[in-house]
């Protein structure tokens, strides 16, 4: 699983969204209506906590796309107890108690409501008491808001390839580090319009920046690959510089492949704008502190082969880490799903799309 989640943190992250959806939405009315109604969804609340407990363990930590779905699950039931429990003070203020009101057709979620809520199927029937309706009402309101996150998910490429004419403009010299697939998305639907040229850093020692570099070839893309060695060097004759992250934190900084932190320091030295690719489920509330904050090591075989270790001193450490910290202040732009948006505005995006009390899951 932890490999899973370090190369397809897009699937981790549609297949975590799913299986919350599956496991505890789909209960039938007749359990729902066993207790108060309030009470079930918070009993679904933490029941949704615990398990991506269990799935955020199975990845070792490691993918934060997969804690950044489910709060926005959470905060998905989250609304639907606030809508629920407004309306049932209403109920209490107009003489009914909830239980005992006239039966009422199921009506979509106020202004203040997320787009997330719709209706799956048409109101019960008018016999059905008024708890029921409710009760099923708030499934289906649950129900599609995780289809529309799921489909918000599958769509998050396209969205963001669709935009690359904004950004790349003709006979441009656009660095990128390694293989990053909405990069290569981004890359390419700008080329079927503009001609530009992309240089690849081969990103040493996984060396996927090779793998970049063929499949731009094979869409008549011109590429030149260099060495990470090289980045500094060549960075002055780059217009800007694309690349994609693993995670964008909440002081608008970025977790990224290790190397995009040097990438990004020569960016700022040659005044290169620096651009990240990145799907807004890769926005986490948490906060880094330093490089080590949330890296992870590699086998130092990749670094370091067994065929080159001999005679060098026991004494010798070999560190592979996997993740670079990139400071905010780095960073020009981040193209999302939703737009360009600047790491200064990270804090709104925070706002809109997790609950405050889900930020430490």
């Amino acid at each position: 699983p932890g490999g899973l989640a370090l190369q397809n943190s897009s699937r981790a992250s549609t297949a975590t969204a799913l299986r919350l959806g599956a496991r505890r939405v789909t209960d039938s009315v007749h359990v729902w209506q066993s207790i108060s109604f309030i009470c079930v969804l918070r009993s679904l609340l933490t029941s949704c906590v615990y398990v991506s407990h269990m799935i955020l363990l199975s990845y070792f930590g490691a993918e934060f796309a997969i804690g950044n779905v489910v709060r926005r699950i959470l905060r998905i039931i989250r609304e639907e107890i606030g809508n629920r429990g407004d309306e049932d003070a209403d109920a209490a203020g107009d003489g009914g108690d909830g239980e005992d009101a006239a039966p009422k057709p199921a009506v979509a979620v106020g202004s203040n409501g997320p787009a997330l809520y719709s209706f799956l199927d048409s109101a019960p029937a008018a016999s059905e008491s008024f708890r029921e309706i409710q009760i099923v009402a708030a499934k289906q309101h649950i129900v599609q808001g995780i289809r529309d996150l799921v489909d918000e998910l599958e769509s998050m490429q396209v969205e963001i390839a669709d935009q690359a004419l904004e950004y790349l403009h003709a006979n441009e010299v656009v660095m990128t580090f390694g293989y990053d697939k909405v990069c290569l998305d981004f890359f390419l639907s700008a080329a079927k319009k503009r001609k530009f040229e992309v240089v690849v850093v081969e990103q040493a020692p996984d060396c996927k920046g090779h793998l970049m570099a063929k499949e731009l070839a094979d869409a008549n893309v011109s590429v030149t690959l260099i060495t990470d060695a090289a980045a500094f060097g060549i960075m002055a004759r780059v217009n800007k510089v694309i690349a994609g992250t693993h995670a964008v934190m909440a002081n608008g900084g970025l977790i990224a492949t290790s190397g995009v932190h040097m990438i990004a320091l020569a960016a700022q030295k040659h005044s290169v704008p620096f651009v990240v690719c990145a799907g807004l489920y890769k926005l986490s509330p948490l906060y880094p502190y330093d490089q080590d904050t949330f890296n992870l090591l590699g086998n130092p075989n990749e670094a370091l082969p067994d065929k080159h270790a001999s005679g060098i001193s026991e004494d010798v450490s070999v560190l592979n880490p996997k993740y670079d910290y990139v400071p905010p202040e780095l960073v020009s732009l981040y193209i999302t799903n939703m737009g360009g948006q600047s790491p200064s505005y990270v804090y709104r995006l925070l706002a809109e799309y997790y609950h405050q009390e889900d930020y430490e899951i």
